[in-house]
């Protein structure tokens, strides 16, 4: 199975860590950080990303041979994800998930929110279910944190001539259920000093491995990349009555 294939189970299995605890992992995170010096370095990098404008590049690599490519790129209000499989883009008027078909472009669009950070539903769909958002990254450390049995340590090293802060997570088979091959058995997160993902390497309870990691970085974002592809055909989604 290639490596774009098996790298969105590792991410789900990442996911399925954060969920077992219940939803709000990330605004219970500042509550946290007296016990937690990882997760508190880490809520205060990410409060940090939210103004900047930048530009991210990323390899996404698991079992197997091929490696997918991502691009984020940032200008407050505006974010865009761009994969593969499609694009994310998070603007000031609205959301569209882009998704390629057929030779042709189809975004789905719907009212922005005042929530920060992108829906991860829909841009795992735009990337392809490979990437790991910051906010992931952070509850990912949260669930760990309080599993018995699991060591969180931190580092420092430089990716994409970026120094960045890592924490390294082992011991999840304590979190485990009995029999289960897809949950994870230990991970690495890693953000820059501003806040931005810098990479996520995680490896499931039967061995296989996945990775994200940052290629380049830039202070500058590209106005072309908030707009919407040329073609597309835009599709309002359709609000479920209530009542």
């Amino acid at each position: 199975m290639t490596r774009t294939h098996r790298l969105p189970v590792v991410v789900a299995g990442a996911a399925t860590l954060v969920v077992a605890l219940g939803c709000g992992v990330i605004n219970q995170a500042k509550d946290l950080v007296d016990n937690v010096a990882t997760l508190g370095d880490f809520a205060d990098r990410l409060g940090k990303a939210q103004n900047l404008t930048y530009t991210a590049k990323y390899d996404l690599a698991g079992q197997g041979e091929d490696v997918a490519h991502l691009t984020m790129a940032q200008q407050p209000p505006n974010t865009v994800f761009l994969g593969k499989e499609g694009r994310y883009l998070s603007l000031a008027d609205a959301t569209y998930v882009c998704d390629v078909k057929d030779g042709g472009t189809t975004c789905t669009r719907s009212p922005s929110t005042a929530t920060a950070g992108a829906d991860g539903s829909a841009l795992a769909g735009a990337a392809g279910g490979t990437f790991v958002s910051p906010e992931l990254a952070l509850g990912l450390v949260l669930a760990a944190s309080v599993v018995p049995g699991v060591t969180v340590s931190k580092s420092e090293k430089t990716i994409a001539e970026q120094d960045v802060l890592c924490a390294n997570v082992t011991g999840l088979e304590a979190a485990a259920d009995a029999g289960t091959t897809d949950g994870l058995r230990d991970f690495s997160v890693c953000i820059t000093d501003n806040g931005v993902l810098a990479s996520f390497a995680g490896t499931l309870q039967n061995g296989e491995a996945a990775k994200v990691e940052m290629t380049s970085y830039s202070t500058k974002a590209d106005p072309k990349l908030f707009e919407l592809p040329k073609g597309a055909r835009i599709v309002d989604t359709v609000a479920t009555p209530t009542g």
